[in-house]
């Protein structure tokens, strides 16, 4: 029984110390009186979508700055911004979706 309760504390830990390399990798800012594995593993889940979100954003950006930098003052990025222009129709749109994957 001793032994049972060894290995598994042993085990708590080895799994608290794998999250925290996790957490400091991802730069995690840890709640305070939070120390239970499953309070890591939200914030770690919290900060993987912020990550995503941040490179949508940055993805975005680009893709503004790379149409800017190409058409100057002749592109409408306010108009851009809000999405297609909606005079395409659904095969037109999957045409050119199907023409510039291989560009991404």
């Amino acid at each position: 029984m001793r032994r049972n309760l060894q290995a598994e504390s042993d085990e708590l830990g080895v799994q608290s110390d794998a999250l925290g390399v996790v957490c400091d990798d991802l730069e995690v800012v840890r709640s305070e009186g939070t120390n239970s594995l499953a309070n890591h593993a939200i914030e770690i889940t919290a900060r993987v979508h912020q990550l995503k979100r941040n490179a949508l954003r940055a993805g975005v950006n680009q893709s503004f700055m790379i149409a800017h930098s190409h058409y100057g003052d002749n592109i409408y990025l306010e108009e851009m911004s809000h999405g297609y222009a909606p005079s395409y129709e659904v095969h037109e749109m999957e045409e050119m979706e199907t023409a510039v994957a291989p560009l991404s």
